[in-house]
């Protein structure tokens, strides 16, 4: 599957002026060739939050105030009710290791599955600007990248996928684009951020509307399609895993590990992504993705690394870094017993899928 990733420089506007919460940082995010973004992080290099949030908001308690609550619990400070007069912020300028808290929390689609654009309220404790139809309001903007267009955060939470891929996972085959390359993908996209840009009326509002989603609809219901197609795969997959009579590494019961695919469970989506879009049979790959044979125990900690390319195994069972990191990974944080795989559990089908592994890896990199 092609993919792309974009870093873009992010900054709350009027930084030097406002006494509001303010920002400074970056967005990188992954596309498709369409434009279609898959998932994204942000990270700072500036943050200074407001401590103060709207009263009205402690007796609503929506769903920006208890994502606040949730931020604001790990960064151990309360909210506090704004002042209806006098001093209007309250603010707290954040240290590294504070910065790295909130990137954590946003980065984490567990915690934080909203929009690009519901961080601001989260940041400030009151409701964003209103953009949309003014572009002079924005608040979150591209940071000196050109003159001619600094307003993104609408068009980009209305190309973002509900159903968000790993971002880690993707990063590791994804090109590099600057941000105005992945404009020039096609006009369409070109033209949507143009119009970003521009005061707008309702009916002009309506129209680019009803466009972009048309857009997003036809270069992502294929993705949407195999998301659910590999999740029912995955679910049968778990099934016959507890019909294995015995594990190796010792466990006893699927309970004390976690169920790792050897062939990865997101390159097999990439898959069925690309037979639909080839109006291609899926089977051969939801197979695959439900087959027992195509199964490792291990444990978290070693189980993300696994799906990351950190290491892999050769087709005797050995253990395998891919990159220093995965070499000094290996040599800390792996027992001796997960740097085999015993014979017993090694079938002949469970060394095809670690070959096929193997060399989808080496295309990779």
């Amino acid at each position: 599957m092609e993919s792309y990733l974009i870093r873009m420089p992010i900054i709350r506007s009027n930084f030097l002026t406002t006494k509001a919460a303010k920002f400074k940082g970056e967005i990188e995010f992954i596309s498709n060739k369409y434009g279609v973004i898959y998932n994204w992080k942000i990270k700072f290099t500036n943050l200074q939050i407001d401590q103060y949030t709207t009263e009205s908001w402690f007796k609503s308690k929506n769903k920006n105030f208890k994502r606040r609550e949730e931020l604001f619990n790990k960064l151990k400070i309360k909210q506090i009710v704004r002042p209806k007069k006098g001093i209007r912020n309250k603010i707290i300028i954040l240290n590294e290791m504070q910065m790295r808290i909130v990137e954590e929390y946003f980065n984490d689609r567990n915690q934080y599955n909203s929009t690009l654009k519901n961080i601001l309220p989260v940041l400030k404790g009151n409701n964003p600007g209103g953009e949309a139809k003014k572009p002079n309001s924005a608040e979150m903007v591209i940071n000196n990248l050109f003159n001619n267009g600094k307003n993104f955060v609408i068009l980009f939470d209305d190309l973002t996928a509900k159903y968000k891929i790993d971002f880690d996972v993707l990063v590791i085959s994804s090109e590099e684009k600057s941000f105005e390359d992945y404009l020039k993908l096609n006009k369409n996209l070109e033209s949507a951020f143009v119009f970003m840009q521009k005061n707008k009326n309702q009916d002009s509002w309506i129209h680019y509307l009803s466009n972009i989603k048309r857009y997003f609809n036809k270069y992502n219901s294929d993705l949407r399609k195999a998301h659910s197609i590999a999740n029912k795969s995955r679910n049968k997959f778990s099934k016959n895993i507890n019909n294995i009579s015995k594990f190796p590494f010792g466990y006893k019961s699927s309970d004390q590990f976690q169920k790792c695919h050897i062939y990865e469970f997101h390159d097999l989506r990439d898959k069925i992504i690309e037979a639909l879009r080839s109006n291609k049979s899926t089977k051969k790959y939801e197979l695959m993705i439900e087959d027992e044979d195509n199964f490792i125990p291990l444990p978290e900690s070693i189980h993300r690394k696994f799906d990351a390319n950190y290491f892999t195994y050769n087709q005797d069972g050995i253990i395998q870094p891919i990159c220093f990191k995965g070499e000094k990974f290996i040599n800390n944080y792996v027992e001796e017993k997960f740097k085999k795989i015993p014979k017993d559990f090694l079938n002949q089908k469970r060394k095809k899928y670690i070959e096929m592994r193997n060399l989808n890896i080496a295309n990779l990199f």
